[in-house]
């Protein structure tokens, strides 16, 4: 058995509820609840590999994602100084996993900063059309680096291009669009239980190796 089919098979410990209630969550919190579904505010990589499930993407996607974005949040939202090999994702502590080379949408603490998100969506956004295109989603990532900074460059690549496969639309001139509704939805979290519900009813339409479709307009 691989090591990460080692990781996708660890058993957590008995599910306990975090006691956060909703409206004590931050922004933050709220964008990584579908990966929590039992709210037990542990997330485990197996709970990262099937949330990629849900969300309509290949068995070898989600595989190959979930030693990435488990690797590099957990240590960051442990509090032992002792690092669990298992590793682990603490909702509560999630504000410790924002990385440099973003676009400061969320602050220290994990609260939506929504007039910094305006400012950098309507740069990047040419022509005010609503939503970006991939190009501008890559001259986005490319404008937020700082520098010397790969592990941020890294990070920042995988959240955008992920957001626009996920949920970029057709426009009604036939360009792919991340529009600001949906990218607004992706860092509240409320998309994520749409599209698996989508998902899960087979009215996604799958397109290319990473993205698992094309959502109806």
């Amino acid at each position: 058995m691989t090591a990460v089919k080692r990781l996708l098979h660890l058993q957590p410990p008995a599910d306990t509820d975090d006691g956060t209630s909703e409206e004590e969550k931050t922004t933050l919190q709220r964008h990584i609840e579908f990966w929590d579904p039992k709210g037990t505010g542990v997330i485990w990589p197996r709970d990262v590999y099937a949330g990629f499930r849900r969300l309509g993407f290949s068995r070898a996607f989600s595989t190959a994602i979930t030693p990435i974005i488990s690797g590099g949040l957990s240590f960051n939202t442990q509090t032992s100084k002792i690092p669990d090999p298992r590793l682990p994702v603490y909702v509560e502590r999630i504000h410790l996993g924002i990385h440099t080379s973003d676009t400061g949408s969320y602050d220290a603490k994990g609260h939506f900063d929504s007039k910094r998100f305006d400012e950098v969506f309507a740069q990047y956004d040419i022509g005010n059309k609503g939503g970006l295109t991939q190009e501008e989603v890559k001259a986005l990532t490319r404008g937020q680096r700082e520098p010397k900074d790969p592990k941020g460059w890294t990070g920042s690549w995988i959240e955008w291009n992920i957001s626009f496969h996920l949920a970029a639309r057709e426009s009604p001139d036939g360009k792919l669009l991340l529009y600001k509704e949906d990218l607004l939805g992706i860092m509240d979290g409320t998309l994520f239980p749409k599209i698996s519900k989508e998902v899960a009813e087979g009215t996604w339409v799958r397109h290319g190796h990473l993205s698992p479709g094309l959502r109806r307009p």
